[in-house]
């Protein structure tokens, strides 16, 4: 919009935050309808991204202080209050890069799901720091998965599988117009590292499953 009115100083604030409003041009869109559900569900995965963020949408406040960790537990049906023992979570900054990434196994059958994210926008299966996730997850899994082909990993540690992974960097590539595919290459061996170093101690043999990898086709 144009400012009508310059910048006037009202003293210091009893709240802190910012609050958007807007009203949609009528020239420029005949017809006006907000796809509420679809509005909540983005401020719920922006939420996750943000743990310090406090979001009020007309009625509803999204608000998620465990970040990355909560999403994963839900998507696993593992949100009992105590510690998990299904999901890892690891969060580093590295090279002015930040990664923060949860995941985990739940053996039931249930299909998987992988979200990623750049800067907080949403990234497609062949985006860098996924293909890092899946090195770091090879890299965890050691022999049993040396030589497998990725297709293969893939396949065999789909099911079960809750995962997000986003990173925040301040000098993004992307190889398509929409930016969902980010392509640094550097991306790709910090997220490795940082899934590789989530998977501590026995979490791999346990939740991974080394031995349903060991097919090299």
């Amino acid at each position: 919009g144009h400012a009508v009115t310059p910048f006037e100083s009202c003293g210091r604030a009893e709240r802190t935050g910012t609050r958007i409003r807007f009203r949609p041009d009528p020239a420029i869109f005949p017809s006006i309808h907000f796809d509420l559900d679809a509005i909540g569900q983005r401020l719920r995965e922006v939420a996750h991204l943000n743990p310090a963020l406090t979001i009020h949408f007309g009625k509803h406040v999204y608000r998620e202080r465990r970040g990355l960790v909560a999403w994963a537990r839900r998507l696993l049906d593992d949100d009992t209050g105590e510690p998990s023992e299904i999901v890892r979570a690891q969060s580093a900054t590295r090279q002015g890069v930040t990664i923060d990434v949860a995941f985990g196994w739940k053996r039931d059958g249930r299909p998987g799901v992988l979200h990623a994210f750049a800067n907080q926008s949403r990234s497609s299966t062949d985006s860098a720091q996924v293909l890092g996730f899946w090195d770091g997850v090879r890299q965890a899994l050691g022999e049993s998965a040396r030589g497998a082909r990725r297709r293969v990993l893939i396949e065999r540690l789909w099911p079960g599988l809750a995962a997000i992974v986003n990173v925040s960097l301040t000098d993004p590539h992307f190889a398509n117009p929409l930016g969902t595919r980010l392509e640094n290459p550097e991306i790709r061996t910090l997220t490795r590292t940082v899934v590789a170093e989530a998977c501590y101690g026995d979490f791999a043999s346990r939740a991974l499953d080394p031995g349903a990898v060991d097919e090299k086709r």
